[in-house]
Formats: C-alpha cells, structure tokens, sequence
C-alpha cells in the first residue's frame, strides 16, 4: 500500500472549457519544484510565473520572514475567457477588472494572474501576499488582507538593497483628492463583497493601505519589520493618525541588503486533456464554488479511470459531506494508481478505525509532506495515548531539520 507523491497541488488552466462548446483543451506546460508548480501555455511562460513568485517569496522572506506553510499553483492565462471561468464569483462586480485572484484551502493554495493586461508582476506580488495573510491570520479582516497585499506589492529592489514600505502613487494621489469612506465601513467590509462602484472600491484600496502601513512603520520605524500589524486593538484616534500619516508625506521606507532568490530544481511537463479537467477540479473544490468541482472530475475520469488527482477530488468531496464508505473506496482507487500522495494518506489516515492504520497513514502523509501541522498533531495523539514519546522524538529527528517554529506549539510536542 506504498503511496508515491502525486502531483496534489497542480492546477488547470485551459482555455477551452467543456466538450458541451466542441472545443478541444490546449496542451499546458507545468514547472515544479515540488512545494511551488507554475502553469501556462508554454514551458517558457511557466517558468517565468515561477520565477517571479520565487522572487517575491524570497523578498518578503527576507524582510519578515515568512513564507507559505502549504504548496502553491500558481498560473498565467493569457485569455479573458479562461480566467473568468476558474475565477471566484466574487470577482464579477460590474465596473471592475479583475487581475487576479488568489484562495487557500487546507492542503494547498492557488493563484493566478492575467498575461493580457499591463503589470502582470504586481499582480502576481498582490495575491501572494493574499495567501501568506491567510495562513499567517486565517479570520483577517478585509481591510487587512488587502492592505497588506497593497503594502508588500509594493516592495521593490534598487541594486543591492531591498526596499519595503515604497509609496504607491495612485493610492496618495486618491486619499489626498478624494473624500475618504467612513473609518467604521472600512472595518466591516468583508472579503468578496466589495462595492461595485469602481471608484469606492480603489478608495478601500487606498485606505486599507494606508492603514496597514502606518501600523507597520508610522509609529515605531526604527523597530523590527513584522509582515502583519501584530495589534488586537486599533490605536487611540487611529482615523486621524492615518490621514496626518498620509497628508503630512511622513510615510516611511525601510532598506535592507538583498540577496537575489535561487529558485530549487524543477522539472517540466505536459497536462493531459483527463489531468487538466482534474486540476481544474482540484482548484474549484476549495474555491466559493465547490459544486463545480464534482463534473470536473467526473468528466477526467471518463478520459482516464485512473486520473489520481480526480480521485482524491471524489474522496474529499465525498468526505465532506460524511458519505465515508464511498470516501474509502475513491482514496483506495487512488492507491491503486500508485502514484496517490499527501492528500490520499491524510484522508486515509481521518477515515481509519484501527490505531495501526491511523499511524501507518500518518506517517506516509509525513514522508510525503513533513511539515504538515495536522498530520503532526494527529500523530502526536497516537503517540501520547500509547507512551511512545522517545521513539517519536527519533523518527522526528530523522524526518524533521530544523523543527519547524509551529510544531512546539502544538498541545503534544514528539519532537523536543
């Protein structure tokens, strides 16, 4: 019952969407390093999306160090038709273009940009920061995430020197000519239902970054550079601070040295018709439309039974609505492929009765995937109930260099 590593975090991106329209799916190029994939029309595309995340990654990396805790897709599209077909619902406001969008579920998160319109790159910065915000605070505030997502978007290099906090044009130009919204809708706004006045919508913008900017660098500059305001509370007259911040042109850079990212080995490869229906499933199920995922998947098993990444679809769909015997029986197809991964070893590790099963599945999900907090945690019980703490502190020395900074908070703590 060996498992391999499947290629759980990969995702569709296919301008031609269904038979129903008698169009055929184009062949796309994927780049993996194995914890980043980049999808496009061409191996050179994708490599250039993968490039460019690495490089953002290594620049928020080294000015706050942090980075992602799950895997992530991400894709360029160079068709309108194909991005609105995959995008979230929430992205159609009348008035507003959108340039991409970014969601992270619990195994892995996706993004993507658009290659047909202008400054793709600051798109691609935009919605990364979008998901280090949502493993960093998954309950964030609106105005959090996209101000965040405004202020590091922002960062830039100027020859060997990293500079974080640069202003960005259009968000001044908007909050010194504009009248700005009432501080308390700013606060109440919630993620995908913005206003579908484009102008109102810049100005959340503006002053979403506005706010997180003064928080991150208006009152104490000289401190250390934290990625998120680490406050539970808003300061004392915080409105007026922030526009005095703004107007009075006191807004703060912080410059440090950079070192250019080395991006990890990859390899290269081609979609077929049966994966491309099943990444596209894959990215749907833990979107705001999951009912897309399920003829997804359907349709890339009619092209190939065997589709693995359509049968992990099938299992956790199955799994979440408590349906656990049919949950069994698509992972155990999956299984059979031989080539399953992470995804199938963790839900085959959730649906096992036997305590024997429970680890042997935990520790599979751990060799594929050695940071994952929840196969830890759930490891750590079975190891607490039995008393096997020194041989859990051996496997995780072997498993694990360095421990990762998450697991001694965990209740259970195997490998201190």
């Amino acid at each position: 019952m060996a498992l391999r590593t499947a290629r759980v975090t990969a995702l569709l991106v296919a301008s031609a969407l269904t038979a129903t329209v008698g169009a055929r799916n184009k062949a796309w190029s994927v780049v993996d390093t194995g914890s980043m994939r980049a999808i496009a029309e061409t191996p050179d595309a994708a490599a250039a999306a993968l490039d460019r995340i690495v490089e953002i990654q290594s620049m928020i990396e080294q000015a706050a160090s942090v980075r992602p805790t799950v895997p992530i897709t991400v894709f360029a599209i160079n068709d309108t038709k194909a991005f609105t077909e995959i995008a979230p619902s929430g992205l159609k406001r009348r008035g507003v273009v959108a340039l991409g969008f970014a969601h992270t579920g619990p195994l892995a998160s996706f993004m993507a940009f658009r290659t047909n319109l202008p400054n793709p790159i600051q798109t691609l910065r935009h919605e990364y920061v979008h998901i280090l915000t949502a493993t960093q605070s998954p309950d964030a505030p609106a105005w959090l995430h996209e101000g965040l997502a405004e202020f590091w978007g922002s960062i830039v290099v100027e020859g060997d020197r990293l500079i974080v906090g640069r202003s960005v044009p259009r968000h001044l130009d908007a909050l010194r000519k504009r009248k700005w919204l009432p501080l308390d809708a700013v606060l109440k706004q919630s993620r995908g239902a913005l206003q579908s006045d484009p102008k109102q919508v810049s100005q959340f913008y503006a002053q979403s970054w506005a706010m997180v900017h003064y928080l991150l660098l208006g009152q104490d500059a000289g401190g250390p550079l934290l990625f998120m305001p680490s406050i539970t509370t808003l300061p004392p007259q915080f409105e007026s601070a922030v526009k005095q911040y703004v107007e009075g042109g006191q807004l703060h850079e912080v410059s440090m040295p950079w070192q250019a990212a080395t991006r990890e080995p990859s390899t290269v490869s081609v979609l077929s018709e049966a994966s491309m229906f099943a990444e596209r499933a894959h990215l749907l199920q833990w979107s705001d439309r999951p009912t897309a995922a399920l003829p997804l998947a359907k349709r890339a098993l009619t092209l190939k039974p065997t589709e693995t990444l359509a049968l992990e679809v099938m299992g956790v769909s199955s799994f979440l609505i408590k349906q656990h015997a049919e949950a069994r029986g698509w992972f155990g197809r999956a299984i059979n492929t031989g080539s399953a991964g992470y995804t199938t070893a963790l839900y085959m590790a959730l649906l096992s009765s036997a305590t024997a099963d429970l680890e042997y599945y935990l520790v599979e999900a751990l060799r594929l995937r050695p940071s994952s907090e929840v196969a830890w945690r759930l490891l750590a019980g079975v190891y607490r109930q039995d008393g096997r703490l020194e041989y859990a502190r051996q496997w995780c020395d072997a498993m694990l260099r360095p421990v990762p900074s998450w697991l001694w908070l965990s209740p259970v703590v195997p490998c201190r």
